[in-house]
């Protein structure tokens, strides 16, 4: 539940998993790391009440089988998010 998550600024990029698992500390310095995470072509997706982080999402999530909406994502984007997606904070994309 959202309420639940604790991100800590100084803390590396943070998978939330659409099973609502979440995998802390993952590397996203590459494109392809990036694309491997979150399961294909990327986008961006800033998180309204917190201007200094960002998700990474599927860019196509909602094009593939079966998508599986992520609840938390969805609720930090204020909109449906599907799959696996990373948080960052922008510092950690420049």
């Amino acid at each position: 539940m959202l309420s639940t998550l604790t991100f800590n600024i100084k803390t590396m990029a943070t998978l939330l998993k659409a099973d609502g698992t979440e995998v802390s500390n993952v590397e996203i310095k590459t494109l392809a790391q990036q694309q491997m995470l979150v399961g294909g072509y990327i986008e961006y997706v800033p998180i309204p009440s917190s201007p200094q982080r960002m998700l990474i999402v599927h860019e196509e999530g909602l094009l593939t089988d079966n998508p599986e909406l992520n609840e938390t994502a969805s609720l930090l984007a204020e909109k449906s998010i599907v799959g696996d997606v990373v948080i960052v904070t922008r510092d950690e994309l420049s």
